[in-house]
């Protein structure tokens, strides 16, 4: 199986989002930046990442493919409900750099494959296994500099005033897939993320 990395790869690791989720977080997203002066997170390319990676050997694709898919079939076939519990700011409210929707993990099914995916992909590049828990989230928003972040943003980010449609991404949902990704940067743009590979979580 071959499975060509680029030289200058980063990769990462990340259960990606069902379309109607990702689509009411990214319009969370622009609200947010706008109102705050920051930079929203591309709708594309909200995820939630598993495990950052970093650089690694070329020839360690096959071998993480595998851990990938290794790590998920070993959290078992049962779904992995998640839901969107409300807005965090990084590293506080007062001088946030980012602002990320946090996930709540309403039956321990993120945690554990979360766990499995990271334990997995250590092994395959003969690192130690990662240490500290899983933060569930999504980042939506970037700064240039620190700023404040009121305690009503993820209620102000709702549209619900404008649309009429109340609240749209607290629903409970299931992650179907889980992916390995590689990061390309370049100056001036936002990354890129490329899927290396792709494979069903959940039984999907």
């Amino acid at each position: 199986m071959e499975v060509p990395l680029r030289p200058a790869n980063r990769l990462f690791a990340a259960l990606d989002l069902p379309d109607d989720v990702r689509a009411a977080l990214a319009r969370r997203a622009g609200r947010l930046a706008a109102a705050l002066g920051g930079r929203a997170v591309p709708g594309d390319t909200l995820h939630l990442t598993l495990e950052f990676l970093g650089r690694v050997p070329q020839d360690a694709g096959p071998d993480l493919v595998r851990a990938l898919a290794d790590g998920v079939q070993a959290a078992g076939p049962d779904p992995v409900p998640a839901a969107v519990a409300g807005l965090r700011a990084r590293p506080s409210a007062g001088r946030a750099r980012l602002c990320a929707a946090e996930l709540a993990d309403p039956v321990g099914r993120l945690a554990v494959v979360g766990e499995a995916v990271r334990a997995a992909l250590a092994g395959a590049l003969g690192r130690p296994a990662p240490e500290g828990r899983l933060w569930p989230h999504v980042t939506l928003v970037r700064f240039r500099r620190p700023v404040r972040v009121p305690a009503t943003a993820w209620a102000d980010s709702s549209g619900a005033a404008a649309s009429g449609a109340g609240a749209d991404v607290e629903q409970v949902f299931d992650f179907r897939r889980a992916a390995l990704y590689d990061s390309e940067v370049s100056p001036g743009r936002p990354p890129r993320y490329r899927a290396i590979c792709q494979v069903p979580v959940g039984g999907a």
